[in-house]
C-alpha cells in the first residue's frame, strides 16, 4: 500500500509497503526513517524521469552529504530495460560542497547522443544504450557494490561518462556476487559480468553516474602507398547519411601524418578525440581542419579515416 502525498508528484510510501509502482505524473518515491519494509520498485515503460528522494535522510558534514539507504531489505529498482538491487544500509556519499540534495535518479534512460565513446584503437564506436543513475555529473559514491543488470545487453562493451569524460569500464568480476564485489571493488569501482542466463549484462559498481553499452568494429587497413574509397558519414542531428569520395597519398614524413592532429606519430582515438571537440568549428586556425577549407566537416573526417594507425 502507498500513500501519495500532497504534492504532484511525490509518491509516499506507508510504513508496512514492500512494494510501489511509480507512474508518470507522481514518480518521485519518498523515502524517510519511517519507510522499514520497502523492497521494490516498479517503473513502467512510459516513465522517464523517476526518482528516490532522500532528503529526509541527508546529514551534511565539513566533508561530505551522506544518505544511508533503510536497514532492513535490499531494494530492487525494476524496469523494461534494467533492473537495480542496493543493498540495505548502504552509505551513498558526494562532497559537501556539491549540490546534491539527497535526490537520486533510478535508471533514467537518456539519448544516445549524449555521450560520446572513445573506441579502441583501430575501431570505431556505436552508442547503444545510456542510462543515468545519480545526479546529474555529481560523483556519488558507495560504500556497498550496487548491481546494475542491462536486459539483452550481454555481450556489448559498457562504460560510463561523467563531466563529458568516457571512461571504459574493462575490469571482469570474479564472480557474480555481492560479497564478491563488496571485498574486491574498491572506493568508485566496477566491474562487468555477463548472467547466468547468458542474455544480460551486469556491472557491479561502486559510484553512479551515466551508464553507456555500445559496440565496437574493426576499421579495415588501408593500402600503404595511396587510399581511394567513399566514406559513409551520418550527420547525427538530421539522421541524414552522405558519401565522401576520397583519393589521398599517404604521406613518408612520420610528423606529417594527415589527421595526427595531436603529433605522437600516429592517427588514433585521440586525434578523434580532438575532432569531436573541434566538430562544426570554422576559422582558419582550427587544428582538425584536416584538408584547409575553414571548417571541421564530413571532409576531415574521411581523412582521418584513411591515416588510421598508420
Amino acid at each position: 500500500m502507498t500513500v501519495k502525498g500532497q504534492t504532484d508528484t511525490g509518491v509516499y510510501v506507508a510504513p508496512t509497503a514492500t512494494e510501489v509502482t511509480v507512474s508518470a505524473t507522481q514518480y518521485d518515491v519518498i523515502i524517510d526513517s519511517n519507510v522499514a519494509k520497502l523492497n521494490t520498485i516498479i517503473v513502467p515503460s512510459n516513465v522517464t524521469n523517476a526518482t528516490i528522494n532522500m532528503t529526509d535522510l541527508m546529514i551534511i558534514t565539513n566533508e561530505e552529504r551522506i544518505v544511508n539507504t533503510p536497514a532492513n531489505n535490499v531494494l530492487k529498482i525494476q524496469s523494461s530495460t534494467s533492473v537495480m538491487e542496493i543493498p540495505a544500509n548502504t552509505k551513498i556519499s558526494a562532497a559537501s560542497d556539491s549540490n546534491w540534495t539527497g535526490v537520486i535518479n533510478i535508471p533514467t534512460v537518456k539519448l544516445n547522443s549524449s555521450i560520446t565513446v572513445i573506441p579502441d584503437s583501430g575501431k570505431t564506436a556505436l552508442v547503444d544504450s545510456v542510462i543515468e543513475i545519480g545526479f546529474g555529473d555529481v560523483e556519488l559514491i558507495l560504500d556497498k557494490a550496487v548491481k546494475i543488470l542491462f536486459v539483452g545487453k550481454a555481450g556489448k562493451y559498457v562504460g560510463y561518462s561523467r563531466g563529458g569524460v568516457f571512461t571504459p569500464i574493462i575490469a571482469t568480476c570474479g564472480e557474480n556476487s555481492q560479497t564478491w564485489a563488496d571485498t574486491n571493488l574498491g572506493d568508485g569501482g566496477d566491474c562487468k559480468i555477463d548472467s547466468d542466463s547468458g542474455s544480460d549484462l551486469i556491472v557491479w559498481t561502486k559510484h553512479f553516474t551515466k551508464f553507456v553499452t555500445y559496440t565496437q568494429t574493426v576499421i579495415p587497413p588501408v593500402d600503404s602507398s595511396s587510399s581511394s574509397g567513399t566514406v559513409i558519414i551520418r550527420d547525427a542531428s538530421t539522421s541524414s547519411t552522405s558519401d565522401v569520395d576520397f583519393e589521398v597519398a599517404k604521406t613518408t614524413a612520420k610528423t606529417e601524418i594527415t589527421g595526427d592532429t595531436n603529433n605522437d606519430g600516429k592517427v588514433n582515438k585521440y586525434d578523434f578525440a580532438l575532432m569531436m571537440a573541434d566538430w562544426g568549428k570554422t576559422g582558419l586556425s582550427v587544428l582538425s581542419d584536416l584538408n584547409q577549407d575553414s571548417k571541421v566537416d564530413k571532409y576531415d573526417f574521411a581523412l582521418l579515416m584513411v591515416n588510421w594507425s598508420l
